[in-house]
């Protein structure tokens, strides 16, 4: 028996890396497969109304060409892709506020995707403000870890086995947990309880969604603070977001260490 779950072990030492790509590949496969099974039905019946709204408009108003509506909606939705928004007189994505949340977005690789440069110059500034700015926030980040990672692990690690009389690991491992927690509170749950009470349209799912996805760097841009408030409001959000944004990674960083 020992023999056999020998060479079983050294079967799966040889082929570890094989079967990493294996799994990793039908992970990926299922992740496609569940958001499909999710996601294709509300496409579907979003599509369906937005067809059924065109006909009825079209309906209504016999003066409107086909193609001039077609093309308008074309327009709309290139410029609200690219952040731009007619709504209202006072939206303004490139004032310093918005413009500072942009950069903050960059560099902490977050891109949200819906503010993005206008102009050829302006891309050409981005690309290399990033290729500058990317590696300094990391560094940053890195020597900011250095220097709280024996105030905030070492520290309590100690505490907990010379006051509890746990063993290194067991402190390690009980300490890990606690962080985790405090982490989890103080940037998933307290943001998403305060988001949910300043965005009136945001159920808790959907504040705790938008906190995990900016803070996670992802970064899709579904969804952004303070787009139905007033430009202060808006600004103040942005400003707060900015700030927010740089404190996580360093966090996960000392519970990686």
């Amino acid at each position: 028996m020992a023999p056999s779950a020998d060479s079983a072990l050294t079967l799966c030492r040889s082929y570890a890396f094989s079967f990493l790509v294996i799994a990793y590949v039908l992970f990926i496969l299922l992740g496609g497969a569940v958001f499909m099974v999710l996601e294709q039905p509300e496409e579907r019946a979003l599509v369906a109304e937005v067809r059924e709204l065109r006909a009825n408009f079209l309906e209504r108003h016999p003066c409107v060409e086909d193609s001039g509506l077609d093309a308008l909606l074309r327009k709309i939705l290139s410029a609200g892709k690219r952040g731009v928004s007619e709504e209202d007189g006072e939206e303004d994505n490139f004032d310093f506020t918005s413009s500072l949340f942009f950069v903050t977005t960059f560099l902490t690789t977050t891109g949200y995707g819906t503010t993005i440069p206008l102009s050829d110059v302006g891309r050409v500034f981005c690309i290399l403000y990033c290729l500058v700015g990317i590696p300094l926030t990391l560094l940053l980040l890195s020597c900011l870890t250095h220097a709280l990672l024996p105030r905030v692990t070492h520290a309590p690690i100690r505490y907990l086995q010379l006051y509890w009389g746990l063993s290194h690991n067991r402190a390690a491992l009980l300490y890990c947990g606690v962080l985790a927690v405090c982490t989890a509170t103080l940037f998933f749950l307290l943001p998403a309880v305060a988001l949910c009470l300043l965005e009136r349209d945001w159920s808790f799912l959907e504040s705790l969604y938008y906190c995990f996805i900016s803070l996670s760097t992802i970064g899709l841009g579904d969804y952004l603070p303070g787009r139905t408030h007033s430009r202060a409001a808006r600004q103040g959000l942005e400003f707060a977001t900015s700030c927010e944004s740089f404190l996580p990674p360093s966090l996960i960083l000392i519970q990686f260490k």
